[in-house]
């Protein structure tokens, strides 16, 4: 592995760093993570501390902002990111980004990569306000967004304050994603519930939101949780005399889809679906109650594919310090060999009968592990060789794959390590 690391290390890719710390006399650069991105070279490294930051937006430049191990890294507001060129990489990494009364992540006209990794993105309806949940991640015209080990969920909706107070509100989408290719590892994506109605008011609950809906788009979910947000509750009322059945919400969708592409449109492996139940509706027996949500929603089978057997998990941990150890974590079951490559992003392109795609080209030899003789996710412990004078930051991109003892190949999600001077 030293071997691996250090080949692509060396070679003159590094990219400048700049620090952000609100910390009054913290010695970092910038104060602000927007000053920061204004500063910033196209390929630049941001390195954040720990503190609580306004929102940013970001045009035209591929850069990496990432939270230093250990940091709470809170932002307030809606993150903007867009025009990224197909040459461009954009990273964010340990960030836990909350939009209040307003979405949390939008990412739009993105040719290049895109990585949202070890992240929180939520929505949140503000206090005392009577808010729909808006939608956690949006997505728009997108070509390779890659989430992997972050947790994602759309805020729910407001419930009827009180009878007249009008109607309830519907839940927030996890991701919606407009004509984009969304690739999501490791992750949990939920969607928002619905506020619930009360007696003698408007009855009219809210629906709940689905975790992923696609328009136009295509969704690969390996080892993945998704969640449809549940329909709000609704009583009936007897009232004068007669009696008036309440209107609960719908479930929310695992994945919903509107207008569809043509191939595979979901690919699923290791995924947990759980769709978001319809509302009650009071105990009167003959009101309907909301309709469960779907697994998979307006597709037909052939456009779903579903791989058998288990997922295995593979990251990073990072940033790192040149010089320093570097933890790799790969996950197998009895009898696995595994597969390490470090090298530059390439495809993604399938290979032969491998499942899942390629998405490195390594720069070294690769590195052989295993076999596993139980279920384990095994670290390896990687020190960094000191990269020379001038360097400040870089980013290699990881994959690892596994034999099964079967004999079959299955490529493992991409992954991200940054390296940074340990100087800086």
């Amino acid at each position: 592995m030293h071997a691996i690391l250090a080949t692509f290390l060396l070679l003159p890719s590094g990219s400048p760093l700049l620090t952000v710390d609100d910390t009054p006399g913290s010695g970092a650069m910038y104060a602000t993570i927007q000053a920061a991105v204004d500063a910033a070279p196209d390929g630049a490294t941001i390195r954040i501390a720990s503190g609580t930051y306004a929102a940013f937006s970001v045009t035209g430049k591929g850069l990496a902002l990432v939270g230093d191990n250990g940091a709470l890294v809170n932002v307030a507001g809606t993150v903007s990111v867009q025009s990224l060129a197909a040459d461009q990489e954009f990273m964010l990494r340990r960030l836990s980004i909350v939009g209040v009364g307003t979405q949390a992540l939008q990412i739009a006209q993105a040719a290049g990569r895109v990585w949202i990794e070890e992240c929180e993105v939520k929505t949140a309806i503000p206090a005392g306000q009577y808010q729909h949940g808006k939608t956690a991640v949006e997505l728009n015209a997108c070509a390779d967004v890659r989430v992997s080990r972050s947790a994602i969920q759309g805020a729910h909706g407001s419930s009827e304050a009180f009878s007249g107070s009008g109607p309830a509100k519907s839940g927030g989408i996890g991701i919606h994603a407009y004509g984009s290719t969304l690739r999501v590892y490791d992750s949990s994506v939920r969607g928002g519930s619905g506020g619930s109605a009360v007696p003698y008011g408007y009855l009219n609950a809210g629906q709940g939101a689905d975790a992923i809906l696609l328009d136009g788009s295509r969704v690969t979910a390996w080892g993945t949780q998704l969640y449809g947000g549940h329909g709000g509750y609704s009583d009936y009322c007897y009232c004068p005399g007669q009696l008036y059945c309440g209107n609960p919400g719908n479930g929310g969708h695992c994945i919903n889809t509107l207008s569809v592409p043509s191939g595979i449109v979901v690919e699923l492996l290791g995924a947990t679906l759980v769709p978001g139940e319809g509302g009650p509706n009071g105990n009167w027996p003959t009101c309907p109650e909301g309709a469960n949500g779907q697994w998979v929603q307006n597709l037909l089978p052939n456009q779903t594919l579903v791989t058998p057997g288990p997922f295995r998990s593979f990251y990073s941990k990072s940033p790192v310090d040149d010089g320093a150890p570097a933890a790799l974590f790969l996950e197998g079951v009895p009898g696995d060999l595994a597969v390490i490559a470090a090298g530059v992003p390439s495809g993604p392109f399938p290979i032969g009968d491998f499942v899942g795609l390629l998405f490195v080209a390594p720069a070294g030899p690769l590195v052989y592990a295993g076999p596993w003789s139980a279920a384990a996710l095994q670290p390896f412990s990687v020190t960094v060789p000191q990269q020379p004078p001038g360097f400040e930051s870089l980013r290699v991109h990881l994959q690892g794959a596994v034999v099964t003892s079967a004999g079959q190949v299955r490529l493992l999600a991409p992954a991200s390590l940054v390296v940074i001077d340990d100087a800086l």
